[in-house]
């Protein structure tokens, strides 16, 4: 995905640890990975805690870009997981990774382009593409 070897089984064994999840399965959804969890008995999983345990455990490109938190998951005739049979993401029960910017240098150039583009703040794919440019940039600017 995105040019980087993605071991999804490594991936699902590590939302897998997280607090309070049963069960857990990761696929590749368009040009990103999802993530799905089932919480244990009587637990309450937040997706945002659980994206943010995630990246502080796996490489980045490693992370699902969503997390969606299921009631059960689908299963085969044969009580095999049915990865088709997984919802699209539910924006109601998700969250989406992202940071802020990683220097000075960026935080401007972020505050730039989102005021030029007229939003709030800018996504964290512009905020990657801002990193690269200010990595190549001379340290005298």
């Amino acid at each position: 995905m995105k040019g980087y070897r993605i071991e999804l089984g490594e991936v699902e064994a590590a939302l897998l640890s997280g607090v309070g999840v049963s069960q857990s399965a990761v696929v590749a959804h368009r040009d990103r990975l999802v993530g799905y969890v089932v919480p244990e008995p009587g637990a309450t999983i937040s997706p945002a805690a659980l994206v943010e345990y995630l990246s502080q455990r796996l490489a980045p490109h490693m992370v699902p870009a969503v997390v969606t938190v299921l009631e059960v998951m689908p299963l085969t005739v044969n009580g095999k997981l049915d990865r088709k049979a997984l919802p699209e993401p539910d924006s109601g029960r998700q969250a989406t990774v992202s940071r802020g910017p990683a220097s000075e240098t960026e935080n401007i150039l972020a505050g730039l382009f989102a005021e030029v583009l007229g939003l709030d703040e800018v996504g964290s794919t512009i905020r990657s593409s801002l990193s690269a440019v200010t990595r190549s940039c001379p340290s005298s600017w």
